[in-house]
C-alpha cells in the first residue's frame, strides 16, 4: 500500500505543475485542492447498451458519493505498485491522440453494460465485464484501467490494464468526445471468492499513469453491483438398472465457488443415515446451459454431476434423498460445505389405462404406470388376470417407452418420464361375460411374471367383456326380398363363430342369412374394447317366405353361434327394435271456421296393388264419417327425408301428400281426426291401409256460467301437482294392482279407460290420508284410482288396469278419483280444482275428447251416472255432496254439468 502521506505529496507536486480540472462521474473536482472518490452511476443492466440507443440510460440518475479524501485514498489506491504491475502487463491500454474530433474536455460519460462471474482451470474465480467510457480527458489520460471497488468493505479489490475496444455506437452518439469510438472494454478480471457476497462497483479509468495507474485520472463509476447469493440445483435424470441407480443434474452456487470437491451422496430417508457418496468427475461437471442461465454464479459452468449407486430392492420401499455437496475436504466433509437436498424419492403409484382394445381378435393395452420403485424394480410386466376365475391368463415383460405428458403431471415422480406402454398379446383367449383386469408390475426378478422377487404393482379398472354394439346402415327393399347393410360386433363372438341376420316380421321369420364379415375400422376406433369390432360389417339379401302384410312390423335378428345353419341351443342375440311397414305423420293441420289444410306423409308396404290415395274426415267423438276426398292425383310428392327415415318401406321417398278445402266447418265438432288411406278401390273403399292423424278438440268451456267456477276463474285457482304413489300391488298382475276378488286377469272393455267417473267419499270426519290407509287395507272390497282434497291429488294405483269402485260395468270403462269431504269456501273450490285436472289429465293420457251428454255417452260421468245408465251399483255420489257445500260457501248449486266446464278449462290448458 502506498502510504497516505506520500499519496498527499504526489498530489502537492503535481499542484505546483499546474492546476488540473478531473471528472469523476458527474463531478468535476480541482487535483491541487482534494481528491474525492466520486460513486457516480446509471441505471444498470447486465445486457448490452449501445451508446446510440441508450444516451440517456448512461447519463440519467446519477448518484453521487463522496468519500473521505484520506480514508477512500488509502483503500481505493491500494497495492499500486505490486498490483498494477502484475496484472496484465503486456496487454496494451493505450487510446491514441484523437486530433480529429471537436472535443469536449468537459465530457465523461460511460455504462457497464454486462457482468458475469465463472471459474478458470485454477478455481479462481474471474469477474467478466463490459462497457465504455467516453471522457474528453482522453487525449491527456491514455492509460485504461478498470478497478473492482469493494463497497461492502470499503476498499479496492484489484485493477487491470483494459485495452481499449471499438465502440462506433459510442461515437455516433458521443461525436464531440475525443477517443470515443475507443471507449469500450471486454475484460476478464480475478477475484476473490470471497467478494461473491459483496457489493461492488467498477471502475473505468482513464489515467496518465501507465504502470500504476494513478496520476491524473478520470473516473467512471458503475452502479453497485451484486451476485446471485442463491443454492440452486436441477436433478435432471434419476434412473435405475441392474440393481445400480444413476443420478444427474447440476448444483451452482456463489457460496461454493473455489470448492474443489464435488461429491453427490445417497440418503436413507426412511432410516436416517446415509447410503453412500460419489466424488464427482471433472468429465461430468461442463454445464455451458446452467452458466448461461445463472452468470452470476462462478461455478456454474461446471456446476454438473453424474453418479452411480448399487441400490438394491430392500431400498423399495424407503423414501432415498440424494444430496448435492460442493466442499474443500478430499473426503467429501469437513467444516464448510454447501449442500442441496433434492425432494425425497416418495414412491406414489399412480396409473391409467388408455386401451383395453380386442377390436382384431387380440388384446392391445396402452397406457401408464408411474412409481420411482422402478428405480429399484427396473423389470416391467404386463398381467392379464380373470377376476371371474381367479386365475392368471397372460403375462410379458413389457419396456416402458417415453412419456413426457405424464411427468409434465407428476413431476415428484422422477420416471414418469418413462411410464407408458403399448403392448400386444397375441393368441389370448378371454371368455364373455368374464372380469378382467391388467395389472402393471415393477419387479427386481426378470422371470415369470416378476412375481419371484420384490414387486409394485399397479391394478387397472376391471373390463367385463359383456358389450355389444350394432348398426343397420341401409335397407333395400327387392321383390320379396330384403338388402341390409350394417355391422354388429359381440364379445360374444369369441366362443359363437357364426353370424346370422334375422328378419322377422308379426307372424315370425321372413328370413335369415349368414353373415361373411367384412372389415370396419370406423367400428374399431369407436367399440375398441368389443371382440373383433374391426371385423363387423355385412351386407346380406334376404328373401321374404311370405309377403308383407299391412300394419305390419319388421324386426332384425342378429345372432351369434356355434351352429353353422344359425340355430343351435347357445346364441348370441341382438334383438333390433319394431320398424312399422305402415308408417306416417300429419305435418300441418289448420282448421278455419269454413275451410282447412292438411299435409304430411304416409309410407306403407304393399301398396303396389293400391293405387287411389284418399284423405277422409272423421269425427272424433262417435267415429263417424264427416267427408272423403280423392288425392290421387295430389299424392306422391316427394320426400326424402322420409325415404332416409323409413328406408325399408319401399317407394317411401314419394309418399308425400297435402290437401286445402274450403266450404266445410270442421270446428263444429267436437273433435276430427284425418285418414289418410291407400286402397284399390276408386271410392276410396275395397282393400286400404290407413294411416290417422292425432285428434284435432274444439273444446270450449264457459266458466262464468255457475258462481263456483266464476269465483275460480277469477281468482286463478291453480291445481296440485299429481303424487304418484301406488300403493295397491300384487305379484302377477299386469301392473301389479289387484282389482278386486277373483279378477286379477279383468281389464278395460276396449283395452284403456274411455271414461272418468267421479266419486265422493260420504265421510264427513276423515282426512285423505286416512281414507288412503282405509282402501289399502280394504282393498278387496273396493279402492279408487285417486284421491283428491283441497291441496292434494294422490294416484294409488296405476290406471292401466280398472279399479273397483263403481261396478262391473263402470269399473270396466273408467279411471275412476274420490273427493274427501273438505271444509270452507276456498278449499271447496281447490278440490273441485284438483278433481277437474285430474279427469283432464287421464283423458288427455289416454285420447279421450271431454263431452258430457247427461248419459252413459259421455267421456264424464259421475256414481250416480253409473248406477242410472250402465248399472251394477246404486250410489248417486257426489250429488249430495256438492249440493250442501255450493248451497253453504256460495249460495248456488253446482252439477256435473258445472264440473264439465270446469274439466274442458283444465283440458284447454294442457
Amino acid at each position: 500500500m502506498v502510504k497516505d502521506h506520500l499519496i498527499g505529496k504526489e498530489l502537492k507536486m503535481e499542484a505546483k505543475k499546474r492546476f488540473k480540472l478531473y471528472k469523476s462521474g458527474k463531478l468535476w473536482c480541482v487535483s491541487a485542492m482534494t481528491f474525492a472518490a466520486v460513486a457516480m452511476g446509471t441505471a444498470f443492466n447486465t445486457t448490452n447498451a449501445h451508446a446510440d440507443s441508450n444516451v440517456d440510460n448512461a447519463s440519467a440518475a446519477v448518484q453521487t458519493q463522496t468519500v473521505n479524501t484520506k480514508s477512500a485514498t488509502t483503500k481505493f489506491n491500494a497495492a499500486v505498485d505490486a498490483q498494477a504491475q502484475s496484472s496484465s502487463a503486456a496487454v496494451n491500454n493505450e487510446v491514441p491522440v484523437d486530433t480529429t474530433t471537436a472535443n469536449n474536455v468537459y465530457a465523461n460519460d460511460g455504462h457497464l453494460d454486462s457482468y458475469s462471474v465463472s471459474q478458470n482451470d485454477q478455481g479462481q474465480t474471474q469477474l467478466h465485464v463490459a462497457g465504455w467510457q467516453a471522457t474528453g480527458q482522453s487525449n491527456n489520460e491514455r492509460y485504461r484501467w478498470i478497478v473492482v471497488y469493494d463497497q461492502t468493505a470499503h476498499n479496492e479489490v484489484t485493477r487491470q490494464k483494459a485495452e481499449p475496444q471499438t465502440r462506433p455506437d459510442v461515437q455516433r452518439a458521443y461525436p464531440n468526445t475525443a477517443n470515443s469510438l475507443n471507449s469500450g472494454y471486454d475484460l476478464s478480471i480475478t477475484i476473490p471468492t470471497n467478494v461473491l457476497s459483496h457489493t461492488l462497483n467498477i471502475v473505468s479509468r482513464y489515467s496518465s499513469d501507465p504502470v500504476h495507474g494513478e496520476g491524473q485520472h478520470t473516473d467512471y463509476w458503475s452502479t453497485p453491483i451484486t451476485f446471485d447469493d442463491g443454492n440452486h440445483a436441477w436433478m435432471d435424470s434419476l434412473t435405475g438398472k441392474g440393481g445400480e441407480v444413476t443420478v444427474s443434474g447440476w448444483h451452482a452456487a456463489n457460496a461454493a465457488a473455489g470448492m474443489k470437491y464435488h461429491y453427490v451422496i445417497a440418503f436413507d430417508q426412511t432410516e436416517g443415515h446415509e447410503i453412500a457418496r460419489q466424488l464427482v468427475a471433472t468429465s461430468d461437471e461442463t454445464r455451458d446451459d446452467v452458466a448461461k442461465a445463472y452468470p452470476q454464479v462462478a461455478n456454474a459452468d461446471h456446476s454438473g454431476f453424474k453418479a452411480s449407486f448399487t441400490l438394491n430392492s430392500q431400498f423399495t420401499n424407503h423414501n432415498i434423498q440424494f444430496i448435492s455437496r460442493w466442499t474443500n475436504d478430499p473426503a467429501g466433509n469437513g467444516s464448510h460445505t454447501v449442500d442441496y437436498w433434492f425432494n425425497p424419492i416418495v414412491k406414489q403409484n399412480n396409473g391409467y389405462m388408455d386401451s383395453f382394445n380386442l377390436s382384431k381378435g387380440s388384446l392391445t393395452v396402452a397406457g401408464w404406470h408411474a412409481n420411482d420403485a422402478s428405480i429399484f424394480e427396473p423389470n416391467h410386466f404386463l398381467i392379464v388376470y380373470d377376476n371371474t376365475a381367479h386365475r392368471q391368463v397372460a403375462s410379458a415383460q413389457v419396456d416402458t417407452i417415453a412419456s413426457p405428458d405424464v411427468a409434465k403431471v407428476y413431476p415428484d415422480t422422477k420416471t414418469a418420464d418413462q411410464a407408458r406402454f403399448n403392448y400386444t398379446f397375441d393368441n389370448i383367449h378371454l371368455q364373455a361375460n368374464h372380469s378382467y383386469s391388467l395389472v402393471s408390475r415393477y419387479s427386481d426378478s426378470t422371470t415369470g411374471n416378476g412375481g419371484a422377487g420384490s414387486y409394485t404393482d399397479y391394478w387397472y379398472p376391471a373390463v367385463t367383456l359383456d358389450q355389444s354394439a350394432y348398426n343397420i346402415d341401409t335397407w333395400k327393399p327387392g321383390n320379396n326380398s330384403m338388402q341390409i347393410t350394417g355391422w354388429v360386433a359381440n364379445d360374444q363372438a369369441e366362443d359363437y363363430k357364426y353370424g346370422y341376420v334375422i328378419l322377422l316380421d308379426d307372424q315370425g321369420e321372413l328370413g335369415r342369412q349368414r353373415i361373411n364379415f367384412t372389415e370396419r375400422d370406423d367400428v374399431a376406433s369407436v367399440y375398441p374394447g368389443i371382440y373383433e369390432s374391426d371385423d363387423s360389417g355385412f351386407n346380406v339379401t334376404i328373401p321374404y317366405s311370405h309377403a308383407l302384410s299391412n300394419d305390419d312390423h319388421l324386426q332384425v335378428v342378429l345372432r351369434f353361434t356355434n351352429d353353422p345353419d344359425g340355430n343351435g341351443s347357445q346364441t348370441a342375440d341382438i334383438w333390433t327394435g319394431k320398424f312399422a311397414t305402415n308408417a306416417g305423420f300429419f305435418d300441418t293441420i289448420d282448421i278455419q271456421d269454413n275451410s282447412f289444410h292438411v299435409s304430411g306423409w304416409h309410407a306403407a308396404a304393399n301398396i303396389s296393388d293400391k293405387p287411389y290415395a284418399y284423405i277422409i274426415a272423421m269425427d272424433a267423438i262417435n267415429h263417424s264419417e264427416i267427408a272423403r276426398w280423392n288425392v290421387t292425383d295430389s299424392s306422391r310428392k316427394l320426400r326424402p327425408d322420409v325415404q332416409k327415415a323409413n328406408p325399408w318401406i319401399d317407394d317411401s321417398q314419394e309418399s308425400g301428400f297435402s290437401l286445402d278445402v274450403n266450404g266445410i266447418k270442421l270446428n263444429s265438432h267436437s273433435g276430427v281426426y284425418f285418414i289418410h288411406r291407400y286402397t284399390d278401390d276408386k271410392n276410396g273403399n275395397g282393400n286400404y291401409v290407413d294411416y290417422n292423424s292425432n285428434v284435432i278438440s274444439f273444446v270450449h268451456a264457459n266458466m262464468y256460467a255457475n258462481a263456483i267456477n266464476a269465483f275460480i276463474a277469477n281468482n286463478h285457482i291453480g291445481h296440485a301437482n299429481i303424487e304418484f304413489r301406488h300403493i295397491l300391488n300384487e305379484p302377477g298382475s299386469r301392473s301389479g294392482v289387484l282389482t278386486g276378488p277373483g279378477t286379477d286377469e279383468i281389464n278395460y272393455t276396449y283395452g284403456k279407460p274411455v271414461k272418468v267417473i267421479v266419486h265422493e267419499t260420504a265421510n264427513p270426519n276423515d282426512s285423505i290420508e286416512g281414507e288412503i290407509n282405509y282402501e289399502s287395507q280394504d282393498y278387496e272390497r273396493a279402492f279408487v284410482h285417486a284421491f283428491v282434497d283441497g291441496n292434494r291429488i294422490v294416484e294409488i294405483a296405476p290406471t292401466d288396469r280398472p279399479c273397483w269402485g263403481s261396478g262391473p260395468d263402470g269399473n270396466a270403462v273408467g279411471v275412476q278419483f274420490e273427493q274427501v269431504e273438505v271444509y270452507g269456501r276456498d278449499n271447496f273450490a281447490r278440490e273441485l280444482v284438483n278433481g277437474a285436472y285430474y279427469a283432464a289429465y287421464n283423458m288427455k293420457k289416454y285420447g279421450m275428447l271431454p263431452t258430457f251428454t247427461g248419459n252413459a255417452d259421455g267421456t264424464l260421468l259421475s256414481h250416480h251416472m253409473v248406477s242410472l245408465f250402465l248399472g251394477g251399483t246404486d250410489h248417486v255420489d257426489p250429488d249430495a255432496y256438492w249440493s250442501n257445500r255450493a248451497g253453504s260457501y256460495f249460495g248456488t248449486n253446482y252439477t256435473m254439468s258445472d264440473f264439465f266446464e270446469l274439466v274442458k278449462y283444465e283440458y284447454m290448458q294442457l
